[in-house]
């Protein structure tokens, strides 16, 4: 199951990086003081809504296996 993150934005001082798991745009990671809050775009993913993460690759890991537990 692979996931992205839009690379270039994530090169950046961007505020906002969507998420994207299987294909699915699952939501975005908003950058915030101490890490990241993810904003689910997909109903699937709105259980780890307003979740806050230290780092990006731990948002984008929880998003990976939420899409497994679902069945994505």
């Amino acid at each position: 199951m692979s996931s992205a993150i839009n690379q270039s934005a994530a090169n950046e001082n961007n505020p906002a990086f969507a998420i994207e798991v299987s294909g699915i745009s699952a939501g975005l990671a908003l950058r915030e003081r101490g890490g990241f809050s993810f904003i689910a775009a997909d109903p699937r993913f709105r259980i780890i809504e307003g979740s806050r993460f230290r780092r990006l690759a731990q948002l984008e890991d929880a998003v990976r296996t939420l899409a497994k537990a679902v069945g994505n």
